[in-house]
């Protein structure tokens, strides 16, 4: 990170380098990845002279926040460090709680702030539905750390997300790409425009029943002569357009 940069306070090139500010984490399991963000908070509370005022966890889905808040809850509490979910275990005004670690949402998140902030279920920024809301919603999470961030996740997903990562960091952060040509960007605006929870839900049920389709392909159950006269070959004429 350039020391010409004037957004950056001058502490942070001398006492801290780039491996330790951003770090990101692919895990087996959510309950892998819960299980090392406790261990590690507890590291950081014990070794590293942190207060639990000084740390903050924000979940990427939103509408996940309490069934991943919950279990995230529970790690912490098999270390015996407190926490609770930001409005919603604690008082609906309530951010900070003296000597508790808030969980929280992005929106929950925004205008607050902590020295060390966890990033979990990161994944789900990398591809699908609405990816543009979802990118800014990760970069809006990096942003309230003040000095570290550990972005965490599961799966394929976060492999690619932090492969994506890794090749900026590489090319000391610089952003290089091919500018898309007007047909390129309307079908970019198209994949990734705002839509409602109803159509959302649509699309996300065509998604699962394709891939259960290809699933049952794959595994045998369901033979390729079984599907309509030309469904194959529309297929393979979709697949070649892509490449």
């Amino acid at each position: 990170m350039s020391n010409s940069n004037t957004a950056t306070p001058k502490y942070f090139s001398e006492l801290l380098t780039e491996g330790e500010a951003v770090q990101v984490h692919c895990f087996d399991s959510v309950t892998d990845q819960y299980k090392w963000v406790a261990r590690d908070i507890a590291k950081s509370l014990r070794e590293d002279e942190l207060q639990i005022a000084d740390v903050m966890i924000i979940v990427c889905d939103t509408f996940a926040i309490r069934s991943q808040g919950s279990k995230i809850i529970s790690a912490l509490s098999e270390l015996k460090i407190p926490s609770h979910i930001a409005g919603i275990t604690s008082a609906a005004s309530a951010f900070f709680v003296p000597n508790s670690i808030p969980i929280t949402h992005i929106f929950r998140a925004k205008g607050n702030e902590a020295p060390l902030v966890y990033i979990v279920g990161a994944e789900s920024c990398f591809s699908g539905l609405e990816l543009s809301k979802k990118r800014n919603t990760l970069f809006t999470a990096v942003t309230r750390s003040r000095a570290w961030v550990r972005i965490c996740g599961v799966g394929s997903g976060m492999k690619g997300l932090q492969e994506e990562i890794a090749s900026v960091t590489s090319q000391n952060y610089r952003l290089a790409f091919s500018y898309p040509t007007p047909t390129q960007i309307d079908k970019i605006r198209r994949v990734n425009r705002d839509i409602s929870e109803t159509e959302k839900r649509k699309i996300e049920e065509k998604i699962k029943t394709t891939n259960d389709i290809l699933e049952d392909i794959a595994q045998g159950e369901l033979p390729l002569e079984a599907l309509q006269p030309g469904s194959l070959e529309k297929l393979k004429s979709l697949l070649s357009k892509k490449k």
